[in-house]
């Protein structure tokens, strides 16, 4: 896919009229933006206009989901609502399936003409947006405005942070807080003293060991702070697993 001229936006999570609705890639260009929905489902993938659904044959098993095609359609609903909300120009939306797995086989019942133009494999996906690009023609966003709608889209944007252990059934009280030491295979709580993580038991010291917690906790702290401490939480990651900036 080009990357000049466009700008990606992954997993946007928005509220529109008291409903999350969340898109796997948003992509915004001059003449139309482009909703992906991104499905990495094994197995033998069919289209049911009918009921609208998706059915899967894997294993001898057969399994029915929501019809992405809807999914992705009220994706395109709940955005063009909220562009003429914060008004900004009208502009097409165009909204695809994309299954990613090579090996998956996609099949759609006789009558669904929606599915044979919307479902595709990925390495279809440069070839259709060309396609888009031949349609769409006529510049409707500025370089600007486009960078003004993207950062209209990520205040709107809202992480997905759930409970956990309710969603688990765990009780907090059974999660191990602390640095573990990484040599005991008992994996006893560690103390800090004279600059050192030591183990209670056998006595190890440990310079950083507080790292393996780090990037344990690292994707969920860096959300919620702000970035100089995003820096100071990643700098340590960075010098000793090679961890990208």
């Amino acid at each position: 896919m080009p990357k000049d001229g466009l700008l990606y936006l992954p997993g946007l999570r928005i509220m529109h009229d008291e409903y999350y609705f969340q898109m796997d890639q948003l992509i915004l260009t001059p003449t139309f933006l482009l909703i992906l929905e991104i499905k990495n489902l094994a197995g033998h993938l069919y289209f049911d206009d009918k009921v609208k659904q998706m059915i899967r044959m894997l294993d001898g098993k057969r399994e029915c989901f929501e019809d992405p095609i809807e999914q992705v359609k009220r994706q395109s609903y709940h955005l063009k609502q909220i562009l003429r909300q914060c008004k900004f120009p009208i502009i097409p939306i165009e909204r695809l399936v994309v299954i990613t797995n090579p090996s998956t086989i996609v099949e759609f019942s006789p009558s669904y003409k929606e599915a044979l133009a919307r479902v595709i494999k990925s390495v279809q996906l440069l070839h259709k947006f060309t396609l888009f690009q031949q349609k769409y023609q006529t510049p409707i966003l500025t370089s600007k405005e486009m960078k003004k709608l993207s950062k209209q889209l990520f205040k709107l944007h809202d992480t997905h942070d759930p409970d956990v252990c309710a969603l688990f059934q765990m009780d907090k009280r059974e999660l191990v807080k602390g640095v573990l030491c990484p040599k005991c295979d008992q994996s006893f709580i560690l103390y800090y003293k004279g600059a050192n993580w030591r183990c209670p038991i056998y006595q190890h010291k440990l310079k950083n060991a507080h790292v393996d917690a780090l990037i344990d906790y690292t994707p969920d702290l860096t959300q919620h702070y702000k970035p100089r401490m995003q820096r100071l939480l990643k700098s340590p990651l960075q010098k000793y697993y090679n961890v990208p900036p």
